[in-house]
């Protein structure tokens, strides 16, 4: 008798992961790990050397001092491209060394799109659609912003009247 019962139990726990794998509400999804180095704001991406932002957008005018940070012992200095509505927070280990993009901010009158096609003016729906598969609800504000990814990795969006006015990649959080 015993032998004739004995596939019951593999069944039942192969219907039981089939379940769990099929069955994920959408509340609880988890942030994929790596947004910040895998997306990009029109070309610009974390970790970008100072001479390629240069080849791709020019010198920039208006430059902040370079100041260390506590927070992470780097020296950070903002460059700034106020016609494209872009602000580049660049981070190298050495003053003037090897300077390279730690984060991006962009907001109007900015045209450029993320990897996956938003951009500044574009609507909440949208957003959403296109990082559904990102979205960290747990530190998403809506209205007013969409996570993807996390806070120390992601692309944050804010948004006011339902369309987005900043888009920041980089860490939210320290």
């Amino acid at each position: 008798m015993k032998i004739k019962h004995i596939w019951i139990l593999p069944l039942f726990i192969v219907a039981a992961l089939a379940f769990a794998l099929l069955y994920t509400p959408a509340g609880d999804k988890q942030p994929s790990a790596g947004v910040m180095r895998s997306e990009n704001l029109g070309g610009l991406r974390i970790d970008m050397a100072a001479q390629d932002v240069i080849e791709l957008l020019g010198e920039s005018r208006e430059r902040g001092e370079q100041r260390i940070s506590e927070a992470d012992a780097l020296y950070h200095q903002e460059w700034r491209y106020p016609r494209q509505g872009i602000l580049l927070d660049m981070v190298s280990e050495q003053a003037n060394d090897n300077t390279k993009i730690a984060s991006i901010r962009v907001g109007p009158p900015s045209s450029i799109a993320t990897g996956r096609g938003v951009k500044v003016g574009d609507s909440f729906t949208a957003v959403n659609k296109a990082y559904s598969d990102q979205l960290d609800a747990d530190n998403s504000d809506p209205p007013f912003t969409l996570l993807a990814g996390s806070l120390y990795d992601g692309i944050l969006f804010s948004f006011e009247e339902g369309k987005v006015i900043r888009i920041y990649l980089g860490a939210v959080a320290e």
